[in-house]
Parts: structure tokens; C-alpha cells; sequence
């Protein structure tokens, strides 16, 4: 039997810039929100979002890099860079041709697609264009640079399309046709275009206080705050990684994914979708329900979405939610980071899993009252709790469901 092991990981977000930071964010609960400083937001409804700080790209690519490549592509080299760096894995003739690559993206490189039309209504042409927006881009670029031979492709499923990826590249794995795959996502909708969209679909908060804005399962949350960022992990066949002796930080036991064919915006109602994921995943890793110990929920910070997703889990789990199975969402910090959720999601789990330390949903103040008060949601401070195997949730436009479970490995 094939296992798919964790052996390296990079993260860009607007909490850290690095996996070490990553953790120690998390777990003390920092906000990545604020205003919007990218670009002039003040004659627009939207002034706040979760941006990347303090990240100098000069240091990670070269100005050419970074001429004919979009800022989302940009935030995927840098963090399959450290994710490449941490497995100490090394890509040469003898294995680039059993490594792939498969990304995700929500909205692909949405940013430069903005503002090369723009110049294209005055006839300004810029040569790298299709470089710039491509959806396939990132994938590409991964590639190109570390001059990987198996294929490369992005995945495009909404809000699940990071999660998607990773499924993929784990079945890519357990079928046998590659030993290593690189595998995550990126997202960069901090743009006018973005913001002025998702608003007209009433789903963005419009609090005025950034850090009080993102409050998942709270009474008083109004909608989500966008993100932006990327993250990466690197999968491998076990026995690969054992005989190259690489630390392992965890392990993929099953993943689910499904489409509720109901809303292009609203998830079915009777959570119906994510529902069939969770069974999905459970039944490939064939384990018991009361084996999970955690739940990094999907949870945005929507009216609707918080709701259909914990009476979902309600459905599932029953009773476990209230005496052993833990729940967060780690959006209250990073913001939701659309495409690019999955991984960096995925990421929490797999720290949380190894730190048995649960980041907590920040600001929470009081639970909506159509959650139940008893179910073990963390909130606003971390707890020490002993992890062995935590599952993620993932939601998108389009009835896009996914659920992947992660375990521990001795």
C-alpha cells in the first residue's frame, strides 16, 4: 500500500512570510487585517482586507522575474521555494521526471489581467502579457524554474481549488505514476475589480474596524475579509522519503470531494455536499469518526455559510463535537484567501497536528444562537490538546466541496 507523506513546507500570508512565523502567529491569535494600502480604496465601500506585510520580493526573484510574472505567481515561487528548502529535496536528472506539479487558483493571476487591459484601451502592449496572465502561470513557472520534466497543471475550483490540488497530487501519488508531487496554491484579489465583485454579492464585511471585522460563528459577523497569499507543501511517496531520509511532518489518510449542483454562490442548505466530502474522506482513510481530535472548518465568516457548515458537522459527528472533536477557523486571522485557502489551511492543520497546540477563531464575543453553545469551537485563545489526526473543510462558489484528513506519523 502507497502512503503520502508531508515532507516540506512554505507559506506566504498576511500573517507571516515563512512557516516558523506562520506558527507563532497563529497560535497567539494575530490579526492580518487592516486597510487596504495596494491601492486607492477610499471611494469604495470595501477599505479593509488581509494583505501581505513586510515581504521584499527582490530578495526571493530577480527584477526580471518579477517584470514578466503576476503577483500571485510571485507569492507561489516564494513559498514553493521555502517549501523545496525545508524538504531538503534535490531535483536532478535521476528524479525530475517522477515530480509534478499541480497549483490552484481561484481567480489565477486576476491582479495583472486588471491592469494589462487597462493599457491595452490606451494600445500600450506589453510582451509579457501571457506570461503575466495565463492561468497556468504559477505551475509553469515552477517548472521552468526548478526544471521539473512530470506535468504541470492549475486546478480552478473556487474557493477549493488549493484543496483540489492537493488531492490530486496525493491521488497522482497513491496511483503510482509519480513519487513526488509539489502541490498548493496562490491567490492575489486585492484589486478593485476583485473587492467591487465579491461586494456586490453582499459576502465582504463592511465593519470600519479592520481587526474587529472577521468573527466567524459570532453573532455580529457581516461577511469575510479578502486575503491574499499562497502556500506549498511537498508530498512524496513514504518510501521515497525514508530512503532519502527526509522529516516528515505528516501524513494524508483520505480526502473527499463533491459539488452540491445547488447555488452558484449559496451552499445547499442542508450542507448536503460537504456533507458526502467528509464521508468520502473518512471512508478512504478508514478510520472511525471518534479518531479525528480536529476540525479546521472552512468557516468565513458568512451569515449563511458558518451555519450550513457546523450543522453539516453536527450531522456527521453528533455528540463528538461536543466532547472530543475541537473546531477553528483560521480565516478570523489570515483572512479568506479564496483558491489559496486549502493549502495554507492545510498547513495550520499539519502544525497544529504536530504542536498539539489549536490556534483559536479570534474575536469572539458572543455565538450566534443558531450554534449550538456546547460544541467545542476554539476561540480567541489557543488550547494544548493532544492532536493525532485533524480534518479540513473547504467551501466554494459553484457547490465546490472538499475534505481532506491529515495524521500524525510516528
Amino acid at each position: 500500500m502507497i502512503r503520502v507523506v508531508i515532507t516540506g513546507m512554505g507559506v506566504v500570508c498576511p500573517i507571516a512570510n515563512n512557516i516558523k512565523d506562520y506558527w507563532k502567529a497563529l497560535k497567539n491569535g494575530i490579526n492580518g487585517a487592516g486597510f487596504i494600502t495596494k491601492l486607492n480604496a477610499y471611494n469604495d465601500v470595501i477599505k479593509i482586507a488581509c494583505e501581505i506585510k513586510n515581504l521584499n520580493i527582490n530578495n526571493f526573484l530577480s527584477k526580471k522575474d518579477i517584470r514578466k510574472t503576476d503577483i500571485s505567481s510571485q507569492y507561489g515561487l516564494i513559498s514553493c521555494f521555502e517549501a523545496l528548502k525545508n524538504s531538503n529535496l534535490k531535483i536532478n536528472k535521476k528524479n525530475n521526471k517522477n515530480i509534478g506539479i499541480i497549483w490552484g487558483s481561484g481567480l489565477g493571476n486576476i491582479s495583472s489581467i486588471e491592469t494589462e487591459l487597462l493599457k491595452y484601451k490606451n494600445k500600450i502592449y506589453d510582451p509579457y502579457f501571457l506570461s503575466k496572465t495565463l492561468f497556468d502561470s504559477t505551475s509553469g513557472l515552477i517548472s521552468l524554474k526548478y526544471n521539473i520534466k512530470g506535468y504541470n497543471y492549475t486546478i480552478g475550483s473556487s474557493c477549493t481549488s488549493s484543496s483540489n490540488a492537493i488531492i490530486n497530487a496525493y491521488n497522482a501519488i497513491i496511483s503510482g505514476d509519480k513519487i513526488v508531487m509539489i502541490t498548493g496554491g496562490s491567490e492575489a484579489p486585492i484589486t478593485t475589480t476583485c473587492l467591487n465583485s465579491f461586494n456586490t454579492l453582499n459576502v465582504l464585511s463592511k465593519n470600519k474596524n479592520p481587526k474587529k471585522a472577521c468573527k466567524p460563528f459570532d453573532k455580529n459577523r457581516d461577511g469575510f475579509i479578502m486575503g491574499e497569499g499562497s502556500g506549498t507543501i511537498i508530498l512524496e511517496n513514504y518510501k521515497y522519503a525514508k530512503l532519502r531520509k527526509a522529516k516528515i511532518y505528516g501524513e494524508i489518510i483520505g480526502v473527499g470531494s463533491s459539488s452540491d449542483g445547488f447555488d452558484i454562490t449559496h451552499p445547499d442548505p442542508y450542507g448536503s455536499g460537504i456533507t458526502q466530502a467528509v464521508h468520502i474522506a473518512l471512508k478512504e482513510s478508514k478510520i472511525k469518526k471518534s479518531d479525528i481530535n480536529y476540525i479546521c472548518s472552512h468557516a468565513a465568516s458568512t451569515i449563511i455559510g458558518d451555519i450550513i457548515e457546523i450543522n453539516a458537522l453536527k450531522n456527521i459527528f453528533g455528540k463528538l463535537l461536543y466532547n472530543k472533536i475541537y473546531v477553528n477557523s483560521i480565516k478570523s486571522m489570515t483572512g479568506h484567501l479564496l483558491g489559496a485557502s486549502g493549502i495554507i489551511e492545510s498547513i495550520a492543520t499539519i502544525l497544529t497536528i504536530k504542536k498539539n497546540i489549536i490556534p483559536p477563531t479570534i474575536n469572539q464575543n458572543e455565538l450566534d444562537k443558531n450554534i449550538d453553545k456546547n460544541i467545542l469551537i476554539v476561540k480567541n485563545k489557543s488550547i494544548k490538546k493532544k492532536i493525532n489526526i485533524g480534518l479540513i473543510n473547504n467551501i466554494g462558489f459553484w457547490g465546490h466541496n472538499t475534505s481532506i484528513i491529515y495524521k500524525s506519523i510516528k
